[in-house]
């Protein structure tokens, strides 16, 4: 047996690693099949480059030094809001891979297109950003991967004194790319050798998935805030928590806070990495502004309630800290232990299922809730903790014939009551333990005590919630929702229930497609949406997993009673999350709701999902192959999502 084992593993470190160098040298082969002698650096000094466009012909050294100055840089400033453009020729020849361009910046819009004549006469172009990273200058990457006769580059809205550029033809490992295809085939390949046991044990195959591309996504992203929905603000607090008691956050921190460091494009932020060589220098000017771990602001660490789904973040990161590890890694540890928290959570509550399974594996391993679980965010906790309590009192409702341990008792609490401490409306899962059949208990006496707890915590973390915005130790009102006042709202709300009523139900039936089906399942922050067939295969997995989980030797049933309240139990934590948005983003009396993301539904959709599994319809598939088909088609979704976020990030 032990040298089974041992050949088991050495064929799996064999077959990761030949696929993750395979890999490379496919993506590579271009640059292989040149000569040795240009498999290097070539520098292209900014004299023999030649520039035009603009007020005059330009370069740096064109200018005299006494004249480089605040004047100069105004002048050229001024030249590029007249919407002139500048086109510097540089002189390459032969096979280019990465052209690297050096200077300064001028003007707020870095926008630039490469233009190259290729040996057959026809032209070939691709644009980019010229960015700043420090004071010492700019510099941007842009991938060509081809033979050209020459190259010339045209900047609009800007203007940038270029000091040289190189062309890059090494044989350059590209970690991400590695990391994604030693992933996908080390997910490959325990999906299939031990597809018997996840025939048996669903939650397996989830944690192989889970791990696999969770690894990948926490790893491979920028290291830095801007990648999806207020992970700025979630980051400053991990920060100040992981420094301890007293807590603090240094300059570089600060900058992290602020979205100083990131690869938005937009407006304010300009740092577009779409090279390896871009991500590179990106994570090292993050690493040198980290370098000073003065505190520059101290920070209040009275408890709140958000914290329970910073701490494990604030691990992670201080571990990182204390092992000397720079500041992007102290980020992508944040995010590693964030990942880990939500796959080995969600992990226990799969396991603790016996019908639904697949269900809640499908709704876990959906792009946006993977994508948030290597984030920043304090949402993944959340999700991962609701998704566990319901799966905890779902799997005691349908075994009717077994006893509720005081272990399962107390689990279901603890995690339904931690996971919503954060965001209260997600409370109402609680009483899911309502539904606990007689037969759950020893005795009349033991079953009220412990529903009547359930109530008295559900109505105890409201009236929390209610006391801290009452006193102004919470708020709740949102500044971004325009003209809002959630006191004026309340008081709305409270004087045409049903008008707020029919509102609230125009708003579910308007956008039930991009709340249930799309925003919930596709986002992926601010690097957009899965779209096209993966989207399609995405939701048709939910559906097939909802439909067919129903293993008849389970004999597991929902019956109309059951559905009904688990619905109700559903709608009024969608109902409050949809009426705290109307308090806190929407102006008075509007007859819509605003501020609704389809990721704050998260927490309540693996029970609307069981409600569509029907009793009629039994999955009498061989589950080996079923199970093992249901998580290599989520893999092959998520291998889509990685690829599509790496690749525009220099993957």
């Amino acid at each position: 047996m032990a040298k089974k084992r041992i050949g088991w593993i050495a064929a799996l470190l064999v077959w990761v690693t030949a696929a993750v160098f395979g890999t490379e040298i496919l993506c590579q082969l271009p640059v292989l099949k040149l000569p040795a002698e240009q498999r290097t650096i070539d520098a292209v000094a900014a004299e023999n480059m030649t520039a035009s466009g603009g007020t005059e012909d330009w370069t740096e050294d064109s200018l005299p030094e006494d004249e480089w100055s605040e004047e100069a840089w105004d002048e050229e400033e001024a030249a590029g809001e007249t919407g002139a453009d500048r086109t510097v020729v540089i002189p390459l020849s032969g096979y280019v891979q990465t052209l690297t361009l050096y200077g300064d910046m001028a003007g707020e819009d870095g926008n630039y297109t490469v233009r190259c004549v290729l040996p057959d006469g026809s032209e070939w172009s691709t644009g980019s950003y010229f960015w700043a990273l420090s004071a010492e200058g700019s510099r941007d990457s842009v991938t060509i991967g081809r033979e050209v006769v020459s190259a010339e580059v045209t900047f609009t809205g800007s203007t940038a004194i270029l000091t040289g550029a190189e062309v890059d033809n090494r044989f350059l490992l590209n970690p991400y790319r590695m990391l994604l295809a030693g992933a996908v085939a080390a997910g490959l390949y325990l999906l299939l050798t031990l597809r018997r046991i996840i025939g048996r044990r669903a939650e397996i195959g989830f944690l192989i998935v889970g791990l696999c591309f969770g690894l990948v996504l926490s790893v491979c992203l920028p290291p830095c805030t801007g990648m999806t929905n207020d992970d700025e603000i979630h980051f400053g607090r991990i920060a100040a928590l992981s420094h301890g008691r007293p807590g603090y956050r240094t300059a570089a921190e600060n900058l992290m806070t602020e979205r100083s460091f990131s690869v938005l494009y937009d407006e304010a932020y300009h740092h577009m990495t779409d090279t390896l060589q871009d991500q590179l220098a990106f994570a090292a000017a993050v690493d040198a502004a980290g370098e000073d771990q003065t505190p520059a602001l101290e920070v209040e660490l009275q408890w709140a309630f958000s914290d329970t789904g910073y701490a494990i973040q604030a691990l992670g990161c201080g571990l990182a800290r204390l092992a000397g590890l720079p500041l992007s890694w102290q980020i992508i540890m944040a995010r590693v232990f964030n990942m880990l928290t939500y796959v080995l959570l969600t992990f226990l509550g799969v396991r603790a299922l016996g019908r639904f399974k697949l269900t809640l594996s499908a709704v876990a391993l959906m792009p946006t809730p993977m994508f948030l679980a290597c984030s920043l965010t304090y949402d993944t906790t959340i999700n991962a903790l609701c998704f566990l309590g319901t799966a905890l009192a779902v799997s005691a409702m349908l075994e009717r014939d077994t006893r509720l341990t005081w272990q399962r008792g107390l689990g279901i609490l603890l995690t339904l009551v931690v996971g919503s401490v954060s965001k209260v409306v997600y409370i109402p899962l609680l009483l899911l333990v309502l539904l606990l059949p007689r037969s759950k208990f020893d005795s009349a006496a033991a079953r009220l005590w412990y529903k009547s707890l359930a109530v008295i915590l559900c109505l105890l973390t409201v009236m929390t919630m209610v006391m801290s915005v009452g006193s102004g130790a919470v708020t709740l009102q949102d500044s971004r929702g325009g003209a809002v006042d959630s006191a004026g709202q309340i008081a709305y709300v409270l004087h045409h229930p049903l008008t707020y009523l029919l509102t609230f139900l125009r708003t579910i039936l308007n956008g039930f497609e991009f709340y249930f089906l799309n925003s919930s399942r596709l986002y992926l922050g601010y690097e957009g949406s899965v779209s096209g067939i993966m989207g399609f295969l995405s939701l048709m997995l939910v559906a097939a997993a909802a439909i067919t989980d129903n293993d008849p030797a389970l004999n597991q049933r929902l019956n109309w009673r059951l559905r009904l309240a688990m619905l109700i139990i559903a709608m009024l934590a969608v109902g409050m999350t949809f009426t705290t948005m109307y308090v806190a983003y929407t102006p008075v009396g509007e007859g819509s709701i605003a501020g609704v993301q389809g990721r704050y539904l998260l927490p309540a959709l693996p029970l609307l999902c069981m409600l569509c599994s029907p009793e009629g319809v039994h999955n009498r598939m061989n589950r080996t192959g079923w199970h093992a088909a249901f998580f290599l088609l989520n893999g092959v979704v998520l291998t889509s999502v990685c690829l599509e976020l790496l690749a525009a990030f220099g993957m």
